[in-house]
């Protein structure tokens, strides 16, 4: 607790500073994004300034801080966040929900007149900021490259200085030369003289470069790239390539390195120079878009976005090999867990926390593990309602046999990144608990099941994934699915499947072969349980009986290898097909997986076990 009240103490310090530089610019308001200058969903320590204001520590989120009288403090985030926020937020601060005006609209009637919003331009991209001009009002924003925050965070984390590593065409299946030179193709057919690369996957993607500690768990390195018809340049941290690498890999690859503050010097010189550059709204921030629109510009989707969410068959044959790797490392965990749990005498010695690190060093032990693909959710009873919960390492819950335990966990390998969530009960579920998990595994098979024709998105699949529970009055506040990059980010836009509002614009991408994707439903009782089961599982072409106009039909293939518990289900309310499909999948798992758990009897009789047919 006193940890806690110094945190606030700091905070509150902290926003009486910045409510004083805020006043001195004639500010009403100070936006405070998530976001880093790239657009990243998870950032550095030295980017967590909406974090450091306000308290909260969920990956989504928007800080407004204010300066008018008898106005509380704003935090804007989705219902992943909502019981989380609602814990973590003091007084001063209140909780806007997706269901309430955007932070635009609060702000379009409230600024004082000849007050102003102030926003750090390199923290938006351009689709935010122009949102936000039309919205509010150009003319009462004040975009201000010197970031308020820091100027008050006296104790802000220093950059990490981590060596970068090259992916060899072994896994990544693609050399750079190739990929720029399609990236060249594109340039040529739009008509630009230059693209403009803002975003840390796409950039790691395109040069075969992964970072080893810039973002934690998210393998990127803090880059900027521009690519034109006949060279490339990187601006990074020349500290954090080797001259090994430097010589074989950047300059064989004819690459130019330059130094990452010199990113926009070389970009007004580009613009100045009357050369069309291409840009993407979308992961460029407003400070790029307005450094280059002195000259001419296109707005358009990166072209390594498509490359990148479209697995080549290398990357598509490494996802499959870690995540069998990965479910054996899963199957030595829960056998372990549930061999405690379960133990005669057993009274709770296992916490949240403690299980975690057991967990990390089954996956430690498997061939090319690089590291988590993120903080692992381990929720007992309570906490699993907590759809992002992160438990504290002193004082987390005791997992006991008479509740639910759910874990939401992930790896990076050097041939793939996997994210997977099961639900466990180890003493005897009540007749509710086992109908709601019932009724989201038969979510998870009937997304599984789907069979769709080119051009259907994930909007229109989401329905499938809820259906089960739709039909009891129930439902989940978050999205289906995911994108997963390949050993990069393990949340990778475009693959969206959600039927929610918020992210109704992304899940209107159609999903096409080789887009790896989550399938996630869950359902939460709060103060009660959590429950969520997910699978990753890519999309491939299906042969179907007819073709019908002569489109081509797709489905999915399972990557995840891990059981679903049957002692949790009611059979009663499953389908015949679902039951062969839980079956089969089942059957999969125990091929795949049960060859690497020879040397550990224990794990290789509990896989047994959880693999027999329903």
């Amino acid at each position: 607790m006193a940890t806690q009240s110094a945190q606030r103490a700091e905070q509150h310090a902290a926003l009486a500073k910045l409510q004083a530089l805020m006043k001195a610019e004639n500010m009403a308001y100070y936006i405070v994004p998530s976001e880093d200058a790239h657009q990243s969903e998870y950032i550095a320590p030295q980017d967590m300034r909406r974090a450091f204001v306000s308290g909260f520590t969920g990956s989504a989120g928007l800080a407004l801080v204010t300066n008018v009288p008898g106005e509380k403090h704003g935090l804007w985030t989705d219902g992943r966040y909502y019981l989380q926020a609602e814990h973590e937020l003091d007084e001063h601060w209140s909780l806007h929900k997706t269901t309430d005006p955007s932070v635009a609209s609060y702000l379009s009637t409230r600024v004082p007149s000849g007050s102003f919003v102030g926003i750090d331009p390199r923290l938006v991209s351009v689709d935010t900021a122009r949102n936000y001009e039309n919205t509010i009002g150009a003319d009462k924003i004040k975009w201000h490259m010197t970031n308020l925050v820091d100027q008050v965070w006296s104790n802000k984390a220093t950059p990490a200085v981590k060596p970068i590593e090259t992916l060899s065409e072994e896994f990544a299946g693609v050399s750079v030369a190739e990929k720029l030179k399609n990236v060249r193709k594109e340039l040529e057919a739009s008509g630009a003289d230059a693209l403009v690369f803002s975003a840390l996957d796409e950039i790691a993607w395109l040069f075969n470069i992964r970072g080893t500690g810039d973002i934690e768990f998210n393998p990127v390195v803090f880059s900027y790239a521009i690519v034109d018809k006949s060279s490339a340049h990187i601006f990074i941290d020349s500290a954090k390539i080797s001259a090994d690498v430097m010589e074989k890999h950047f300059k064989a690859s004819n690459i130019q390195v330059l130094p990452y503050e010199n990113f926009f010097g070389e970009l007004a010189r580009l613009s100045q120079s009357g050369k069309k550059i291409w840009l993407d709204p979308a992961t460029s921030n407003w400070a790029v878009f307005t450094t280059a629109r002195s000259g001419a510009l296109i707005e358009k989707r990166s072209p390594v976005v498509m490359a990148k969410a479209h697995k080549n068959s290398v990357e598509l044959e490494g996802m499959k090999r870690c995540h069998i790797r990965d479910g054996a490392a899963l199957a030595e965990f829960f056998s372990w867990l549930e061999a405690q749990v379960t133990a005669p005498g057993y009274n709770g010695e296992l916490t949240e926390d403690g299980v975690t690190h057991t967990q990390l060093e089954f996956r430690r032990k498997q061939e090319r593990f690089r590291g988590l693909s993120f903080g692992t959710i381990s929720g007992a009873g309570p906490n699993a309602a907590i759809i992002h919960y992160h438990a504290p390492h002193e004082g987390s819950a005791k997992i006991l046999r008479n509740q639910i335990y759910l874990n939401d966990s992930g790896a990076q390998y050097l041939d793939g990144t996997t994210d997977v969530t099961r639900t466990w009960h180890f003493g005897t579920p009540s007749a509710r608990e086992r109908e709601c998990f019932t009724r989201v595994v038969k979510g998870v098979i009937n997304l599984s099941m789907a069979v769709f024709p080119k051009g259907t998105n994930g909007y229109v699949l989401d329905v499938l994934a809820r259906r089960a529970l739709w039909e009891a009055g129930l439902d989940f506040n978050h999205g289906t699915g995911h994108g997963v990059g390949h050993y990069l980010n393990v949340h990778e836009w475009p693959p969206r499947i959600s039927c929610q509002e918020r992210a109704k614009d992304r899940a209107m991408q159609p999903l096409e072969p080789g887009m790896v994707t989550s399938n996630e439903p869950g359902y939460y009782e709060n103060g009660a349980f959590g429950i969520r089961i997910e699978n990753l599982m890519f999309v491939k072409e299906m042969k179907t009986a007819n073709n019908f106009d002569g489109v081509q039909f797709y489905g999915f293939e399972q990557l995840t290898m891990c059981p679903i518990q049957k002692s949790l289900l009611e059979p009663s309310l499953m389908e015949k097909r679902e039951i062969d499909w839980l079956n089969a999948y089942h059957k999969q798992v125990w091929d795949n997986v049960s060859p690497l758990l020879q040397h550990n009897a224990d794990a290789l009789a509990w896989l047994q076990r959880a693999t027999a047919p329903l």
